[in-house]
């Protein structure tokens, strides 16, 4: 059960709307969203129940609970009545009323509503939701794989602009841990990786390094894509016309801002297609 939890309010409403005789109402006090499960009557009005998601115990399908398991005998007997009567009621369900369920009833169907709408292709989530679920996730319920993809993003959500002056940095000192190239125009010695381009593309940045050891044939790409963090090194030499690119190394942004101070290490170079390097990218 997450803490520090704000007040929830919950209404069982009987009011005979199409096949169902009413409805759950749920006021989410933590994220201000409503939800609303259906009442059913199961033939008769002992057999009255809801089917509440509980994640915790089955992600494939919904649970049918009936309401004599979960409602005090005088809120059942004005819901059995209504239902006798085929009139109209509504009562306010408290804390004491459901006891622990009423907390649970929530948390269900607040996770319920995420993965509705990551299914409906509407996975954006708000701060607070995500710091919801993160309390939700230690206190047992599953992961979800694309709130954890937004957490991850959020932790290393770092503008197009500082990674920019991060990447920079990360250059400058990979060039103070090599040698000077003399320059065939002028003889003087320069840094061994110069600036050539930098590109922005909605959340993605690329920012291009000729390499002097081999000027015109070899470059330097860093690709920064903001909505997972990470950064990816890409060598490329040019032989025969024809490009072939190496993934030298791939890191989160925060973690190429901490090497920007310790010693560069001697990294894997693991060679790529073009195709392959642009589906790495995406």
């Amino acid at each position: 059960m997450a803490a520090n939890h704000s007040e929830h309010v919950i209404t069982m409403n009987v009011s005979f709307d199409g096949e169902a005789i009413g409805t759950c109402d749920i006021l989410d006090g933590d994220t201000g969203k409503t939800y609303s499960l259906s009442v059913w009557d199961g033939g008769h009005k002992e057999e009255c129940y809801i089917c509440p998601f509980e994640p915790k115990a089955n992600m494939e399908e919904r649970e049918v609970t009936f309401l004599h398991d979960i409602l005090p005998k005088d809120l059942l007997e004005r819901v059995q009545q209504a239902y006798e009567n085929g009139s109209q009621d509504s009562m306010v369900l408290t804390k004491t009323d459901l006891n622990y369920f009423h907390q649970e009833l929530v948390e269900g169907e607040r996770y319920a509503d995420w993965m509705d709408r990551i299914a409906k292709g509407n996975p954006n989530f708000s701060d607070k939701e995500l710091e919801i679920y993160q309390s939700m996730k230690k206190d047992g319920y599953p992961e979800i794989d694309t709130m954890e993809a937004r957490v991850n993003a959020k932790d290393n959500d770092i503008s197009l602009i500082k990674a920019e002056r991060i990447i920079d940095k990360y250059v400058d000192k990979m060039n103070e841990n090599s040698p000077l190239i003399q320059s065939k125009t002028d003889n003087e010695y320069k840094k061994q990786y110069q600036l050539h381009s930098v590109d922005i593309e909605g959340d993605r940045l690329n920012m291009k390094y000729l390499d002097r050891q081999n000027l015109g044939f070899n470059s330097k790409t860093f690709t920064y894509t903001q909505d997972n963090g990470m950064v990816s090194e890409i060598d490329t030499t040019i032989s025969k016309g024809v490009p072939q690119s190496y993934l030298i190394d791939r890191m989160s942004i925060k973690e190429m801002e901490t090497h920007i101070n310790t010693q560069t290490s001697e990294k894997t170079v693991t060679r790529i297609t073009q195709n392959q390097m642009e589906g790495m990218e995406r």
